[in-house]
């Protein structure tokens, strides 16, 4: 009986020292981003401290793509539960005296369907937090994202403005407090499009921020990017998952406490044999 009693306890043991789907919370910063503008479809903002979405006061329209590396942030097995997306607000369209746009804009993400290269265009040096004279962005570089293409000079967009999904994979209602966190949170289509990239690093080309009122004049939004010098201020990606342990870990935590019921017992008849 005690033997009996032992390995059960041992077979317990055995059960509870086999890993359960646990979840956790990573924060990652933007890979890339960058603005680009439908008056310029050459020009581009790699660099720039801002990413600018929405129209100007002349209703033409900007928009931005931002992209983050999850593949690499993640472990293996790893199954995404919530997204959030987090911007701060630097600035509004209107604001210099051209002339107040909406008090909320909405603004959605967009899976992109092309991959696209950042460049360096308006980069600051040493890097600062000024959004002052980017709303235009500046000639493009070899390989850099604008209006037209997804590599300047090599590659150019299917669609004019982006390759993109036509549905939004999230919405957000912006408003014009500037200073202020502005997210979108988890959809179902969020937690998709991030599960799809960790699963298919291949298939990450990130989001482009789309105004969803692309004719009203001063809709712009303009968030700060990965580039400028205040890290608080940057683009984040909050990212809960589990991992849930392979099944071949489970049943070797089972087959170890059957082991250890089974054999023991063997042992104690054999002796009372003897």
């Amino acid at each position: 009986m005690k033997v009996r009693f032992l390995s059960l306890l041992a077979l317990i043991v055995a059960l509870a020292v086999v890993p359960l789907a646990h979840a956790a919370t990573i924060t990652l910063d933007a890979s890339k981003d960058a603005s680009i503008f439908q008056n310029n479809v050459n020009n581009s903002s790699g660099a720039a401290n801002g990413l600018i979405v929405g129209t100007n006061a002349q209703s033409s329209t900007r928009r931005a793509a931002i992209a983050f590396d999850v593949a690499s942030a993640l472990p293996a097995g790893a199954v995404i539960q919530n997204v959030q997306l987090n911007l701060v607000l630097g600035g509004v369209a209107g604001g210099g005296g051209g002339g107040g746009g909406p008090a909320n804009v909405t603004i959605g993400l967009h899976r992109l369907a092309a991959n696209w290269g950042e460049g360096i265009a308006q980069q600051q040096s040493p890097p600062t937090d000024g959004l002052g004279g980017q709303g235009q962005g500046v000639a493009a570089g070899a390989g850099d994202i604008t209006w037209n293409s997804s590599f300047h000079g090599s590659s150019l967009w299917a669609t004019p403005g982006g390759d993109v999904t036509a549905m939004a994979s999230a919405s957000a209602l912006i408003d014009a407090l500037v200073g202020g966190t502005k997210s979108w949170s988890s959809t179902a289509e969020l937690v998709s499009d991030v599960q799809n990239w960790f699963d298919n690093p291949s298939s990450n080309f990130g989001w482009m921020l789309v105004t969803t009122d692309e004719a009203t004049a001063n809709t712009g939004r303009t968030f700060f990017s990965s580039e400028v010098a205040t890290a608080a201020f940057r683009p984040q990606l909050e990212i809960t998952y589990e991992v849930i342990p392979e099944p071949s870990t489970l049943l070797l935590g089972v087959t170890a406490g059957l082991v250890s019921l089974v054999v023991p017992s063997r042992l104690a008849r054999r002796e009372l044999r003897g």
